[in-house]
């Protein structure tokens, strides 16, 4: 861990008002901003987002397609629970899906995460 040194910073709320598991023995490093595969820290260098997940790593930060189909979507409505609502952009989305199997799957069913799928 000693190669971490010039990307620790000092905590930026007490350590009394946030808990959360880091594996820096200190102040783990600030992002300022993002775009692409890239985080840009506090102290002006960019490194690899390593840890972003599937989401990251398949569209990266700061999408412009992204952002511009979230607020396309956000000015109409945030959310419509699927139990008691319809919407087109999910109805659209699983119509795609199920064509995307070549017949393999006939409906798809959206959750809140990948929990449900166990």
């Amino acid at each position: 861990m000693g190669s971490l040194g010039p990307l620790l910073d000092e905590p930026i709320v007490s350590e009394d008002s946030l808990f959360y598991q880091s594996v820096y023995p200190s102040a783990a490093p600030t992002v300022e901003s993002a775009d692409g595969l890239y985080f840009t820290l506090k102290n002006g260098q960019k490194i690899i987002d390593s840890t972003g997940g599937a989401a990251v790593s398949a569209i990266g930060h700061n999408n412009s397609r992204v952002k511009n189909a979230i607020i396309k979507q956000l000015n109409k409505f945030t959310y419509a629970h699927p139990g008691y609502f319809q919407n087109s952009p999910s109805h659209e989305l699983a119509d795609i899906l199920v064509q995307s199997t070549g017949g393999e799957l006939s409906r798809a069913c959206f959750l809140g995460s990948g929990e449900y799928s166990c």
